[in-house]
């Protein structure tokens, strides 16, 4: 049930700090070891932002 109730606040953009302060853990890191799997579209946005970049540099 945690690990869903993580990947749903991870989803409304809920700041990592605040998750973890949450959760009880000691620093973000902690949480983001265990889930940072839940990380929505993490690859995307990067994908996108280089896609952005490089179409912005070739005009």
């Amino acid at each position: 049930m945690t690990t869903y109730l993580i990947g749903g606040t991870f989803s409304f953009g809920v700041d990592i700090v605040k998750i973890s302060k949450r959760l009880g853990h000691a620093n973000p890191k902690i949480t983001l070891e265990f889930y940072a799997h839940l990380l929505p579209n993490a690859d995307n946005d990067i994908a996108d932002i280089f896609h952005n970049a490089i179409q912005s540099n070739a005009k």
